[in-house]
């Protein structure tokens, strides 16, 4: 997640801006810190854990063995799950005939592609992802006061649908002070951000 924030810094969403986090919402919700160009790590490298915050009191066991974490909704597989789940109360979600009509092979995208559609049941679950994702921004948002969000990974590909409740919950929970100041956009470099920021490490540390 930092060689990826290193890029999107670089040349990428958060280009020209020195104080970001970086959050991908991928098998997993990864997160990154930097502050005044660089990238904090915390005490002993395991700073910026967004995925691991809890946005849910007593919620959804993650896989990190605590209750209510980001990562155990709005990573792609959380919301494969949730869509799943739904399934058992509704028969006519479209997400049973991209599926095959076998739950089990439901992924983030077709929940988000169902989305787009007006699916009922996709767009609830990519609701939530996004509400629940703006729970935790709004969160850094007042803890860290930085000038930018940048979001990436397959999940943002359902656009709107994941920003407008980001920006909902933000304007609800953070400090105006912090909020006036803030952006939230896409990732650019897609899966090149990891690896154009291990060659910028490489360059800056050599």
């Amino acid at each position: 997640a930092n060689a990826a924030a290193i890029g999107e810094h670089w040349v990428g969403g958060g280009a020209g801006y020195k104080h970001l986090v970086c959050i991908t919402l991928g098998t997993g919700v990864g997160g990154a810190i930097i502050i005044n160009n660089q990238v904090w790590r915390g005490a002993n490298g395991a700073g910026g854990e967004v995925g691991h915050t809890t946005v849910i009191e007593n919620g959804v066991l993650c896989g990190c063995g605590a209750p209510g974490c980001l990562e155990a909704y709005a990573s792609a597989p959380a919301i494969a799950r949730q869509a799943r789940e739904a399934l058992h109360t509704d028969e006519e979600s479209v997400l049973r005939t991209m599926c095959g009509g076998d739950p089990g092979q439901i992924t983030s995208a077709m929940v988000s592609q169902a989305a787009q559609e007006g699916d009922a049941v996709a767009l609830a679950v990519m609701h939530r992802a996004g509400t629940l994702l703006g729970v935790a921004v709004a969160s850094l948002t007042n803890l860290l006061n930085p000038e930018i969000f940048v979001i990436g990974g397959g999940v943002i590909n359902a656009g709107d649908l994941i920003f407008d409740p980001i920006q909902h919950e933000i304007e609800k929970r953070a400090y105006k002070w912090s909020a006036s100041i803030l952006k939230v956009v896409p990732a650019r470099l897609g899966d090149d951000a990891g690896i154009i920021g291990a060659a910028r490490y490489f360059v800056i540390s050599d």
